[in-house]
């Protein structure tokens, strides 16, 4: 599990500080199959600056998947999904194109 830990590290690490579309959803894609076999990862420490880097950048169907993963994970803390819903929540008031998806892990 320790290996796993540093490994969802790095991953979380590049998944914030790549942009490109393809890199992205690698990433995210390899890191949902992480938090499905490893149901104690922490993702408190992916989900607030992974919300900062959407808002800058955009988001998408991809990303929304990625985040349905992180709101079932069973390691997730209250103030880290009261703040995936938030995130959620103006997603789907805001956003004409991807608002109706943004709504699914409600």
């Amino acid at each position: 599990v320790k290996a796993a830990a540093q490994v969802f590290k790095v991953l979380a690490f590049a998944l914030i500080e790549h942009h490109e579309p393809v890199t992205r959803l690698l990433l995210e894609r390899s890191m949902t199959l992480a938090l499905q076999r490893h149901p104690m990862l922490p993702v408190g420490i992916l989900l607030r600056p992974w919300i900062k880097q959407a808002t800058l950048y955009g988001y998408t169907n991809c990303d929304l998947d990625f985040l349905l993963a992180l709101a079932k994970h069973p390691a997730l803390e209250l103030r880290h999904a009261l703040l995936l819903l938030d995130f959620l929540g103006k997603a789907g008031l805001n956003d004409k194109l991807l608002g109706r998806a943004s709504t699914v892990p409600f």
